[in-house]
């Protein structure tokens, strides 16, 4: 698509910063403090008690479930009598975990969630996947995975198929509406509509400028992504507002985490990542977390400066969708190569050169930490020292799957289901990097309190088609005795073409209907393996019961032995 010079020069007003402010809900709000504002930021691990709290209630919703559904796939009665007996009071938990890769990841993720949705059509009973999303437990997604679970979720939960049923019957009317580019999002030919969209999100931004809080080119891109995942661009939807949603505060859903991570222009694999929850904002390798409801507020040792004035609605939806896909510093540094064309590069050219470098490229936030005692190990990186907080896409340092917060002992969880849609090769497709990142991750000291299971590199990975089947990694229990503890088990569902050429480009901004539901489809296809293997839903359940029966010393029944043999790889 070609973009009318309307277009460019309205981004290059957009660029100034003269643009006049008027009030929006967008700006952050000045509050008073609650009573306990000095228990407003913990310095220590562990589950606040707000997510111990909606665990214990998304267990007792969960746990039947999952046996249920477990008892549908296998022949295996007394094992499972065992697992989730009352005497056992470790029952499965499992979580999802959706990588980046912007609009690509969005589609195809949701096509591979939607297979495990007993929402979606003609996917429940035997050999079917249909109920594992509703008897998980966490959900995490990173830059394009993020737009994909939050906005499921800020959507009063919204099934997959829904979307795919408004997609089919609307004329393009849809909660995922791309058909158009988010930089001409009334199409080329609608300029003015397109300038009007864009001097109300830099209004919305120049007001929360000028209430005193830092801005950065993330607001702009954050703003505008809100358009397509909320309804009216929702610029007043509060991240702590799912706290009251009645589908997340009954636990309905499973949590959901955001992540992102510290700005830093030399480290790669060092990098502290931080997680956004319902409750809390932080970061599990610092050991410290803030009510994520008062985000914004500046805070000194631990309790606000003003003990009169707090800050409410900084974490805006919007901005957090934004901040986990934040990769404008990789794409100012190598815009050449990134094989952008036309107007396309021109544009991002523009907002980078002229507005970023005003208001900053890294998504800024008051730091909550800042004051507190600086931990023994620094990292490289003590995040205490710092009035701000920089952060930038999640998956920057190679972790393009947001494994860190899952991977919390304090978490309990047995298996990941880890939905890689990055594009590391030539053609666009995964190599295994996310995994071996984070593989790597654990022998650094930011990494020391995490395990993971072993993985080859993305030689190997490549090489022996990991990148293109269901692999289970983590099976053998024994072998990982020697990490800090007992890591759970990967189920790693890659992108691969079955249905439709799901290797888009991360800078593709426009999909038709056409092609979105051919994504969804094939996505929907790949966690299935496209129906090669008659035993597939029987193997997957074998992976989620594994860790329990080695925690219960119950031997594999020779159905899941014959599924381990096929889909577990070993060192």
């Amino acid at each position: 698509m070609q973009y009318s010079s309307s277009l460019i020069t309205a981004l290059l007003l957009l660029a100034s910063n003269s643009v006049s402010a008027a009030t929006s809900a967008y700006q952050p709000e000045v509050v008073s403090c609650p009573s306990n504002s000095s228990s407003l930021v913990r310095t220590s691990g562990g589950l606040s008690t707000d997510e111990t709290e909606w665990v214990t209630k998304r267990d007792a919703i969960t746990e039947p479930i999952l046996k249920s559904y477990l008892s549908s796939q296998l022949n295996s009665t007394s094992t499972l009598d065992k697992i989730f007996s009352d005497d056992n009071d470790q029952k499965p938990k499992i979580a999802f975990a959706v990588s980046g890769g912007s609009y690509r990841a969005m589609l195809s993720g949701a096509g591979m969630l939607s297979a495990f949705d007993n929402r979606t059509d003609d996917n429940t009973g035997s050999g079917k996947l249909g109920g594992l999303l509703q008897a998980s437990t966490y959900l995490a997604g990173l830059s394009g995975g993020n737009w994909l679970t939050t906005s499921l979720a800020f959507n009063d939960w919204i099934s997959v198929q829904e979307v795919v049923d408004q997609v089919k019957n609307s004329n393009g009317s849809s909660l995922w509406n791309i058909t158009n580019s988010i930089l001409a999002p009334f199409g080329a030919e609608e300029p003015m509509n397109d300038l009007l969209r864009w001097a109300k999100i830099r209004t919305d931004i120049q007001n929360k400028e000028d209430a005193g809080f830092p801005v950065s080119i993330v607001d702009l891109w954050g703003l505008a992504l809100s358009y397509q995942f909320f309804e009216n661009g929702a610029e007043n939807l509060i991240w702590s507002s799912l706290q009251k949603s009645d589908v997340f505060a009954n636990a309905e859903m499973p949590f959901i985490i955001s992540t992102a991570e510290q700005y830093n222009a030399v480290e790669t694999i060092n990098t502290t990542i931080f997680e956004f929850n319902p409750f809390e904002f932080g970061s599990w390798e610092h050991e410290k977390f803030a009510n994520i409801e008062y985000l914004g507020t500046s805070f000194k040792d631990g309790s606000p400066v003003n003990s009169t004035q707090c800050v409410n609605n900084f974490d805006n939806a919007g901005y957090i969708l934004g901040t986990s896909a934040g990769l404008f510093n990789l794409v100012a540094e190598k815009i050449d190569s990134l094989g952008l064309t036309g107007t396309t590069k021109e544009i991002l050219e523009i907002l980078i050169s002229s507005w970023a470098s005003e208001n900053g490229i890294p998504a800024a936030y008051p730091n909550p930490f800042y004051g507190l005692e600086a931990e023994s190990n620094d990292f490289g990186s003590n995040i205490t020292y710092l009035e701000d907080l920089y952060l930038v896409d999640g998956g920057e340092d190679g972790e393009t799957l947001p494994f860190v917060p899952l991977l919390q002992e304090e978490r309990e969880i047995d298996a990941i289901f880890a939905f890689d849609i990055d594009a590391n090769t030539d053609e666009l497709w995964p190599s295994g990097l996310s995994l071996y990142a984070t593989y790597a991750r654990q022998a650094q000291p930011i990494g020391a309190d995490i395990a993971f299971p072993f993985v080859p590199n993305t030689t190997v990975f490549v090489e022996e088609s990991l990148n293109e089947k269901t692999v289970f990694f983590g099976c053998n229990a024994t072998l990982l005795s020697e990490l800090a503890y007992i890591p759970p088990l990967v189920v790693y569902i890659p992108n691969k073409e079955y249905t439709f050429a799901s290797n888009t480009s991360t800078f593709q901004l426009s999909y038709t209907d056409k092609e979105k539901l051919g994504m969804i489809e094939n996505g929907y296809a790949a966690a299935y393996q496209n129906n090669t293997d008659s035993d597939y839903a029987t193997c997957i359940s074998c992976a989620v019961i594994l860790r329990a029966q080695q925690r219960l010393d119950i031997t594999p029944s020779a159905e899941c032995q014959s599924c381990f043999d096929n889909y577990c790889w070993s060192p």
